[in-house]
């Protein structure tokens, strides 16, 4: 799952997912196909995303 370097939220991923998500440079989730795929996780991170310009709105 590739997402924006220019935003916080891969950190914001790392921060929470750490161990249950699998990391690769600034812009991407990887996942593997032989593992089971962490939904919650990956919903959670999706609506992260969807909310991302919603929530930074508020933080000014």
């Amino acid at each position: 799952m590739f997402v924006p370097c220019h935003t916080t939220l891969l950190p914001t991923y790392r921060e929470i997912y750490r161990d249950v998500l699998s990391f690769d440079g600034n812009r991407c989730v990887k996942f593997h196909m032989k593992d089971e795929l962490p939904l919650d996780a990956v919903r959670h991170c999706i609506a992260l995303a969807l909310t991302y310009h919603q929530r930074k709105k508020l933080r000014c």
